[in-house]
């Protein structure tokens, strides 16, 4: 990814802030995971933990979601 920037400097020529285009700044955190409501961010640690726990019932085959979406 090439971000497009507009660098921001202070009176002794240092960078201290960079201006990115909207939609470059929205693909970052979409990128980045930071898109996520408050309830998604629960589901998601749900998720990670049923995972890691080996709590498989908690997680629809492939197979299960193939069918759903041929009918």
């Amino acid at each position: 990814m090439r971000i497009t920037h507009k660098r921001v400097v202070d009176e002794m020529g240092r960078p201290r802030e960079a201006i990115i285009p909207w939609e470059q700044f929205v693909e970052l955190q979409e990128v980045l995971g930071l898109d996520f409501t408050p309830d998604e961010e629960k589901e998601l640690i749900s998720a990670r933990r049923d995972l890691e726990e080996g709590n498989w019932d908690s997680f629809v085959g492939s197979e299960e979601i193939r069918l759903e979406l041929n009918h």
